[in-house]
């Protein structure tokens, strides 16, 4: 989905330090090297490498390489240790080559059968095998019914469910580029583990994959042998804990769409089903309709701040002779203040954002294990995250986790929507405003790896909070240039 190349460029393309057009070089980087190295690799192994292009539209290269079969390989994995052990699959894309990618993985992790159809044919495929007494297992899309519509994507999966006890898993395999849209309209119907749905991006991990594919099939993944027996097991350790956690159901109470979709990205691999609610008043609500193992709370939120909504939940529960439900709060402060305020409401532990991911798994873990959580985290401070801030021209190169790659160009794009609105609130004088977007960016930034955006979105806080016009100015200035500077490096 790139430039694309001219086809007198396409021989020259894998010679060493060769670009199709060398002005590329200032706007998108690179050397000319990568392909020349793919190349001698390919050849290395007897294969060869080929291109085809369209100026304007994007290239396809196509990779050959001959393997011998490993015959032992056929025997070398137990199918109970699968994570389908059978069953029958639909994969429904528009795309043939995809379907049979998607086709091949499906099968390598234990499917009986993998059929194939057009999105929109899926339903029909779906009746046909019902109708003769052998529905799916499970399926999974690889791109909307109608590309680019997110909205089509959830509303075919609505029809899917609609089909009672029947119907089969689902497995959404989004694409980077539209993955934050997709996942709104799949919030918003509830797409999530307690009815079989699970969702990757694509490419996916193996690991991420298999996943998914045991959710839709509701399956444990990679169960013990039957009739495995085990001593008696010591207390778990703190480590134990995070990396073997049990089942939880979760309420996220967050009004920040990009906030939930972090947060749900860090948990997705875990046992975890997480319902959402947009402000307090949802929350206290959504309490009231189900028994949760545990809450994480927002503290500024519109309607109910978390707050408010801490203290009505814990007297909803004395009130209805309820458990008291652990509550963790989430909040961009971290001074005492902020933790002694949610501590009198209710709350059980704290943790301050920017969020980071091994600071939640082990709230969570600790909450889960002793009903409580044992202590508060100590703030934004020394998670090992890595950022660096090297001037080279205008770039400002920042270095985040690879478990990001699929959340953090959107999310810049937000922040780009959120820098406008500022503009805008700057020109009106509507510091209210500029304090709440401001403090939004300030609990936002560092969750992603952006520490530089959460300094930035505190200062300009503070300065809209004690009516600095002109320092307002100076900090919205300085997020404009770090979003049109910053550069992102994964690892």
């Amino acid at each position: 989905t790139g430039i694309g190349i001219a086809h007198a460029q396409l021989d020259a393309i894998f010679s060493a330090f060769a670009q199709g057009d060398s002005s590329t070089a200032r706007r998108f980087g690179g050397s000319g090297l990568g392909l020349a190295i793919v190349k001698r690799l390919v050849e290395l192994m007897g294969g060869a490498i080929s291109v085809t292009s369209t100026p304007g539209e994007g290239s396809e290269f196509v990779c050959d390489i001959p393997f011998e079969l490993d015959e032992s390989a056929n025997s070398g994995t137990p199918v109970g240790a699968r994570p389908l052990c059978g069953g029958r699959w639909l994969v429904a894309d528009d795309h043939p080559r995809e379907r049979l990618a998607l086709a091949a993985r499906i099968a390598d992790c234990g499917a009986e059968t993998v059929d194939s159809a057009a999105t929109g044919a899926a339903l029909e495929a779906i009746g046909r095998a019902a109708g003769a007494n052998r529905p799916y297992a499970g399926v999974v899309f690889g791109r909307a019914p109608r590309a680019g519509d997110p909205r089509a994507l959830a509303e075919f999966i609505c029809e899917v469910r609609a089909r009672g006890a029947g119907a089969p898993g689902i497995v959404a395999a989004l694409a980077a580029d539209s993955m934050h849209a997709d996942l709104a309209e799949l919030e918003r119907i509830g797409f999530g583990p307690e009815l079989r749905c699970a969702w990757v991006v694509k490419p996916a991990k193996r690991r991420e994959f298999e996943i998914a594919l045991a959710c839709a099939a509701g399956r444990a993944i990679a169960p013990p042998a039957c009739g495995a027996q085990s001593a008696p097991a010591a207390a778990p350790t703190d480590a134990e804990r995070t990396a073997n956690p049990r089942p939880l159901k979760i309420l996220l109470a967050d009004d920040s769409p990009d906030n939930r979709i972090l947060v749900r990205a860090f948990l997705k691999t875990l046992p975890y089903e997480i319902d959402v609610a947009e402000n307090g008043a949802a929350a206290i609500e959504a309490v009231k309709r189900a028994n949760y193992d545990l809450l994480l709370m927002d503290i500024q939120m519109p309607v109910v701040d978390g707050i408010e909504a801490t203290r009505a939940i814990r007297a909803w529960e004395r009130g209805n002779g309820r458990g008291r439900t652990p509550i963790i709060a989430l909040t961009a402060s971290a001074l005492d203040e902020a933790v002694r305020r949610s501590r009198a409401a209710g709350c059980d532990g704290h943790v301050s954002k920017p969020v980071k991911r091994a600071t939640l798994i082990a709230a969570i873990a600790a909450a889960a294990d002793s009903g409580v959580c044992a202590k508060d985290n100590p703030g934004p401070a020394g998670d090992g995250r890595l950022e660096t801030a090297m001037e080279q021209g205008k770039r400002t190169i920042v270095e985040i986790d690879a478990d990001l790659r699929d959340l953090a160009p959107a999310f810049i794009d937000h922040k780009r929507a959120d820098a406008a609105r500022l503009r805008s609130a700057i020109e009106g004088a509507d510091f209210a405003a500029i304090a709440a977007i401001a403090h939004k960016i300030k609990g936002e930034g560092g969750s992603y790896g952006f520490d530089e955006m959460t300094r930035i979105g505190a200062a300009l806080e503070a300065a809209a909070l004690s009516g600095g016009i002109e320092n307002a100015r100076r900090e919205i200035a300085r997020l404009a240039d770090y979003l049109d500077s910053v550069e992102i490096v994964y690892r």
